[in-house]
């Protein structure tokens, strides 16, 4: 009778396939891959629309922000004043298509970027309210549910930024004001130059 064959014992190290550095950089180009189709995904999912506006004004509360404006919770320098003493004095005075609107430039100036929030002026001024002009611009308008908040509008802005424009074939128009439109639904209008 023969011998039975004996097993070799092998280290576990020894069956560690030769190429794994290349299966793993497989691995991360896949999932690198598969994060880059998820956020196209999610770009596509964005809800905005193109829209030219002429020029118009705001009645209401203007004033100045720096990169260190203080936040009081969800609400920045300027909104806050505005929220205690002037929305109550608009009610009357938000109507469609922009209901509440604030209009920033996303430019600081010797440190402040100017902010302007309130209705659209149609003629009827409200004693101690600012009205600003808003230059004609093309913009690129996205819809949002509400809750909204300072860390809501950054996390959305920062996805308008970093994700749609990217594939969109826009690039931002720095020269033009931002708009931030409440109504029965939450808008960020961002100017745009094909």
């Amino acid at each position: 009778m023969s011998e039975p064959i004996k097993k070799i014992k092998q280290a576990p190290e020894s069956f560690a396939p030769k190429n794994k550095p290349i299966i793993l950089n497989m691995m991360e180009e896949a999932q690198t891959q598969t994060n880059m189709l998820q956020q196209l995904k999610e770009v596509s999912k964005m809800e905005f629309r193109i829209e030219i506006k002429e020029s118009f004004q705001i009645m209401g509360l203007s004033g100045y922000e720096t990169e260190n404006t203080e936040r009081e919770g969800e609400v920045t320098g300027v909104w806050a004043p505005f929220t205690a003493d002037y929305d109550k004095k608009l009610r009357d005075y938000y109507t469609e298509p922009y209901w509440q609107v604030g209009a920033s430039s996303k430019k600081y100036v010797d440190g402040k970027m100017k902010l302007t929030i309130g209705a659209e002026y149609k003629g009827k001024m409200i004693e101690g309210m600012d009205i600003e002009t808003i230059p004609e611009a093309t913009y690129a308008v996205f819809s949002f549910e509400y809750p909204v908040g300072y860390s809501i509008y950054e996390e959305n802005y920062a996805k308008i930024l970093n994700e749609w424009f990217p594939t969109s074939g826009y690039k931002r128009d720095e020269d033009s004001m931002d708009l931030e439109v409440y109504g029965d639904h939450w808008e960020i209008w961002i100017p745009v130059i094909k």
